[in-house]
This record gives structure tokens, C-alpha cells and sequence, in this order.
């Protein structure tokens, strides 16, 4: 696929994707992006999404929701595909084709979201660990992480 064909496919689905005011009430509108397949010829689908904060995490599921196969990229592995490419060149259009690059290569990871009772064991073991730290931190006298970033003392003590 050259660069012009996805630009226009890459435009296609950013207007299937209805961004309205609350992202994660948008759903995108799967038939506008089954035409853009049909009409590009286009045999494999994945949706690439950039991690950023929790901010991916609406168009991710949303993707997800409508059947698509939704990957997570790094911003690492788009600057690594985006640097030798445009050096000094930063704009959403190199970084989507830095994004399609390192999604071809693999950097693209599936993330699926856990059954029901591994994710309950899942945060279960998480709070089993704070509870630990902190009776740890109570019996020594430290600080634990999360209270050194609380009271802002977050260097080692002397």
C-alpha cells in the first residue's frame, strides 16, 4: 500500500470513528470501514492504537467492540520508526505512517482483557501486595513508595 492509499484509508476510518464530545459514548461505523476494505482490496485488518495516559483507552474499546483487532503501540517504537524516516519532522501524518511501520513489524501488542475471575485474582494479588508493603514500611519505620510521593519526600533520607 503506498503512503497516498493510507492516508485516504487512514481518513476513511477517522471518519467512520465518530468523535463526538464524550469519546467513550463514539462507536465506530463498521460499514464505512468494511467499504474502505472492499474498495483498497484489503485483506487484513488491525487497528493501531498509541498509548497515551488512559486516554487510548475509549477508541480502543471501541474499536474492540466492533470486531475490529485492536493493537497498542508504544510511543517508543513510533519514534523509533518515525526518527530515521523525518528526522526533525514531528506532525501526526509522519507519526501515523511511523505507526503503520512499526505495527507491520510487530510492535503492535494485543492486549486482551482478562475473564472475569482471573482479573478479580488479578487485582486481589495487587491489593495482597500494598497491604504487605505497607505492614512492611509499619514495622521498619520507612516510608513506603506511594507515601514518600504523598508527603513529597521522595529522596533517600540521611
Amino acid at each position: 500500500m503506498t503512503a497516498g492509499e493510507l492516508a485516504r484509508v487512514n481518513h476513511i476510518v477517522r471518519t467512520a470513528f465518530s468523535c463526538c464530545q464524550n469519546v467513550a459514548a463514539a462507536s465506530p461505523d463498521r460499514t464505512k470501514i468494511w467499504e474502505a476494505q472492499q474498495q483498497h482490496d484489503i485483506q487484513d485488518t488491525i487497528v493501531v492504537v498509541e498509548r497515551t495516559g488512559n486516554y487510548y483507552l475509549p477508541p480502543k474499546r471501541a474499536f474492540a467492540k466492533a470486531g475490529l483487532e485492536t493493537r497498542v503501540l508504544h510511543p517508543f517504537a513510533t519514534k523509533q520508526y518515525r526518527v530515521p524516516a523525518d528526522p526533525g519532522n514531528k506532525t501526526d501524518e509522519t507519526d501515523l505512517y511511523a505507526q503503520h511501520r512499526a505495527a507491520v513489524a510487530g510492535f503492535g501488542l494485543a492486549k486482551f482483557e482478562l475473564e472475569s475471575p482471573y482479573r478479580e485474582l488479578q487485582l486481589r494479588a495487587r491489593h495482597r501486595r500494598n497491604l504487605v508493603e505497607k505492614a512492611a514500611a509499619s514495622h521498619t519505620g520507612k516510608k513506603t513508595t506511594s507515601a514518600k510521593k504523598k508527603s513529597g519526600k521522595n529522596r533517600p533520607e540521611s
